[in-house]
């Protein structure tokens, strides 16, 4: 791994690694000519010499047009009587009614997945058990 910090800035980042026992070598310092080099001063010579865009190129070039587009929706016709069953329809959706979000929220390993599933309330009801939405 590789840094590049302010010469000032150095000493902090040492009392830091010694105290982490995590090894840190200045190894060079950067003199803007845009080229990559590690260069032996006893034989004179340079096992590693690159231009920076040979290791990182140029970055693609992002084109985005926005266009404005009006939509004409028909009024929302709706029985008042049948709110509860629209409701229930809802959220049956996954996009709408499932938590997964929250139980790879509080999941504290790397890849939010976990063999125990996470649980809330006096009883320790898994997080799924709310998923069909207010218990419809």
């Amino acid at each position: 791994m590789g840094l590049v910090i302010d010469p000032k800035d150095i000493d902090s980042l040492k009392r830091v690694a010694d105290r982490e026992r995590s090894p840190m070598h200045n190894v060079g310092e950067v003199t803007g000519d845009m080229h990559f080099s590690f260069e032996s001063k006893m034989k004179n010579e340079k096992p590693m010499d690159l231009d920076l865009s040979d290791m990182f190129g140029s970055s693609p070039k992002t084109v985005m047009n926005d266009r404005t587009s009006t939509s004409k929706y028909s009024e929302i016709v709706y029985n008042q009587s049948l709110l509860s069953n629209y409701l229930y329809q809802i959220f049956k959706l996954e996009s709408v009614a499932c938590k997964d979000w929250l139980t790879n929220k509080v999941d504290r390993c790397v890849t939010g997945k976990v063999a125990k599933q996470q649980c809330t309330g006096s009883l320790q009801l898994p997080l799924k058990c709310w998923c069909n939405g207010f218990g419809l």
